[in-house]
């Protein structure tokens, strides 16, 4: 049985899926371990991914299953790569509660967790690169400053008692609180909209007609 070590980012559910393995035998062989307060550097058990429960199965799909063309195999690759990733960049903590130790410093004092967070330090190295310095007023969310926000900005879509509507996710629903939206300080950043518009959708972030300083990683 070997070992991986933890980077950061890392999670019980991704380091299952790299290797192959169900979430539930990584677990089994880490009793001792907690999925949620991985640390950077710990090291966990990775049983190995041919051996185990699976294996009679494996073996029933392959004599089952016809010889694909080239083509299809190529397809039936790049469609298993595809949810593989879709599965790795689902966020295992609850919404506001990720752990400091698996959140990534993005600048300015602001946090973004895992793939969102490596794709907005490109975007942002790359609009700098074209001159331009994206400045933000909030990332990663904890579940008490959800409560804060909903509180003075109002729920989104409900109406206010001043006549607006409100702003905030419920606590519990931002995208914020999985770590993987900005809030961008659009008069302290000159250019920034228009870059954002024009570049954002190349490193999978889109916002929201409401509200044109909110960018989130899809």
């Amino acid at each position: 049985m070997s070992t991986v070590t933890i980077r950061r980012g890392d999670t019980m559910f991704a380091i299952a899926r790299k290797n192959g393995l169900s979430l539930d035998r990584l677990r089994k062989a880490n009793p001792g371990v907690n999925p949620r307060a991985l640390r950077v550097g710990q090291r966990i058990r990775l049983p190995g991914s041919t051996d185990g429960f699976d294996a009679p199965a494996r073996a029933r799909r392959a004599r089952s299953t016809p010889e694909a063309r080239p083509s299809q195999r190529s397809a039936t690759r790049t469609s298993a790569q595809q949810t593989a990733t879709r599965s790795a960049q689902r966020v295992p903590y609850r919404n506001g509660r990720i752990p400091s130790n698996a959140l990534t410093d993005v600048g300015g004092g602001h946090r973004m967790y895992g793939d969102a967070a490596q794709a907005y330090t490109r975007m942002r190295d790359a609009a700098r690169r074209d001159g331009v310095n994206i400045r933000l007023t909030d990332s990663y969310r904890s579940y008490a400053a959800q409560v804060d926000v909903a509180r003075r900005k109002g729920i989104y879509g409900v109406r206010q008692p001043n006549g607006r509507l409100g702003l905030a996710a419920r606590p519990g629903t931002s995208n914020h609180g999985l770590g993987r939206a900005v809030d961008v300080n659009l008069q302290a950043s000159p250019r920034a909209s228009a870059w954002l518009r024009a570049n954002a959708a190349r490193y999978g972030f889109k916002t929201i007609p409401r509200e044109p300083w909110h960018w989130e990683f899809r």
